[in-house]
């Protein structure tokens, strides 16, 4: 099948663009031509959060066609675009939509592709943590302008039903990442990292933002330290928000000793040192849509303790294959400590079971069914 991924792609980082890395790469894997529609602009400097939008190593995509076309605050270039799609001549265009800001240049692109072109889109996010008024309203033009849809989660494709009950959707899962390489031993892990061998670890991993609750997160900290020397937490990941407000808390300056914060965008080929080193992932997120962390996590094979908000806790099933708490610091903290006082080898296994499952060689399936 003749197939074209219109979507951030290398060299933008993030989960999106680490999705449709993945998504392309099995797509030709199960013999499929797909090319890549990239952005040569994306969002532009002055709005964008973080330090860089780009990879600071160089990549390469040997079998993979990756054309940096679309600007997206420029009208006159979505129409090329839209050419260009033309005489590719596709019988699929795979769109994701995750904000509502850049799903206005990608919803014009699908309504300018010839009509013969099935259009699918796979939706990370049906609420964006910036609330505006007009959501809604992209969204349901983004929806539209669609064959069909796939969401990461139960509670994304509520949330689409609610707006939209015509437009046929599946939800499925986010499939379990390969490209940051399998599990290591711990120890061998925490060699690399310079972390001592006798103490338990927990992770805080990803993009730090007010909804991941990283605040509750370091006040549950404080109350198992009471109980606990040998406990330490990691935080690890950029800012898109004043890092001071956590660390002037006073949970965090009691302790500092105890926290490692890496506040930088990881390396690819770091992801697996910090998973590996960890002995729990922990997110205490007040709201969320679906997580690339949880499905992280899964294919590293850790035990997870998660907020039951949205669809985060989805595919987490309590003391089983992960522990779910409430947004809370109190509940945190407690299946925190149930977690690391658990039958680990019990939900290990059942872990396992969970990475197969949320294969993506599974979800191609689903996609193309």
């Amino acid at each position: 099948m003749k197939i074209i991924l219109l979507g951030p792609f290398y060299p933008y980082r993030g989960g999106i663009s680490d999705t449709n890395e993945e998504l392309v790469k099995r797509l030709i894997e199960s013999g499929h031509s797909v090319n890549v529609i990239n952005f040569k602009m994306l969002y532009p400097k002055y709005i964008f959060p973080g330090k860089t939008q780009f990879f600071q190593e160089k990549k390469e995509f040997n079998n993979i066609r990756n054309q940096r076309l679309i600007n997206s605050f420029n009208f006159f270039n979505w129409n090329n675009v839209i050419k260009k799609i033309n005489d590719f001549d596709p019988e699929l265009l795979i769109s994701p939509y995750w904000t509502p800001f850049i799903s206005i240049c990608i919803s014009y692109i699908n309504s300018g592709v010839s009509k013969k072109v099935k259009k699918i889109g796979l939706i990370h996010n049906a609420k964006p943590h910036e609330k505006s008024y007009l959501n809604s309203f992209l969204l349901n033009r983004y929806l539209d302008r669609l064959d069909k849809y796939i969401t990461f989660s139960l509670n994304v494709k509520k949330n689409i039903q609610e707006l939209n009950s015509k437009i046929v959707g599946k939800s499925v899962f986010l499939p379990t990442p390969n490209k940051y390489g399998c599990p290591i031993e711990s120890n061998k892990a925490k060699r690399k990292l310079g972390l001592n061998q006798n103490i338990t670890y927990i992770m805080f991993f990803g993009i730090i933002r007010p909804y991941k609750g990283l605040d509750l997160l370091i006040k549950a900290f404080n109350k198992l330290k009471k109980n606990s020397e040998s406990i330490e937490l990691l935080i690890v990941g950029e800012n898109y928000e004043s890092i001071k407000k956590y660390k002037n808390m006073s949970e965090f300056v009691k302790n500092i000793d105890s926290i490692h914060l890496l506040n930088k965008f990881v390396d690819e080929k770091m992801v697996k040192y910090w998973f590996s080193a960890a002995d729990l992932i922990v997110q205490p997120y007040t709201s969320s849509s679906q997580s690339g962390i949880t499905s992280m996590a899964i294919h590293f094979e850790k035990m997870i303790v998660t907020t039951n908000v949205g669809g985060i806790s989805e595919k987490i099933d309590h003391k089983k294959n992960g522990f779910v708490c409430e947004a809370n610091y109190n509940d945190i903290a407690e299946k925190i400590n149930d977690a690391l006082n658990s039958e680990r080898k019990s939900i290990v296994k059942n872990i396992r079971k969970s990475k197969k499952e949320m294969s993506w060689k599974n979800f191609i399936k689903a996609l193309l069914d």
